[in-house]
């Protein structure tokens, strides 16, 4: 199982940042792996907001869905995975966490994965797939960073 951990300081207010960032919609818009991220079922963003996305992560092809299961404006959220439609993603497990600093936000990502292809699957993500994932995550949130700062100026 692959467990990647990220952080950034963004100085811009805590509810702009959450709200940017906890929604997968968004997603496409800093995030160098996801092409594509559509809320679906109509859902709202919060518990059991579903958003389905589309990514690239070097060879890979992926097309998955997830479903907020733990949700608190301004604190963090819970996004696990309820579908796959493209792609060896076995396992997802998204937690975002959110911190107001006296100069703008604390933000922490970790995401927790597994592929299929049983211990193949796993020689692929330590060899390939788990550091091109942390420095797209890493990379991601540094875009975030530099869009969130960029409004607030």
């Amino acid at each position: 199982m692959g467990r990647v951990r990220v952080s950034a300081r963004i100085k811009a207010p805590l509810e702009e940042v959450f709200k940017y960032i906890a929604d997968g919609e968004n997603a496409p818009d800093w995030h160098p792996s996801i092409e594509e991220a559509k809320r679906i079922m109509d859902t709202r963003l919060g518990v059991g907001s579903t958003v389905r996305y589309k990514a690239k992560v070097g060879p890979l092809e992926l097309v998955w869905i997830t479903r907020a299961v733990e949700f608190e404006w301004n604190k963090g959220f819970k996004d696990v995975l309820v579908g796959v439609e493209k792609g060896p993603l076995k396992s997802y497990e998204l937690r975002g966490r959110f911190e107001s600093l006296d100069d703008g936000t604390l933000v922490e990502l970790e995401l927790e994965y597994s592929l299929s292809w049983g211990p193949i699957g796993w020689i692929i993500d330590k060899l390939l797939v788990e550091r091109r994932v942390k420095r797209h995550m890493q990379e991601g949130l540094e875009r975030a960073k530099h869009k969130l700062e960029v409004r607030g100026s």
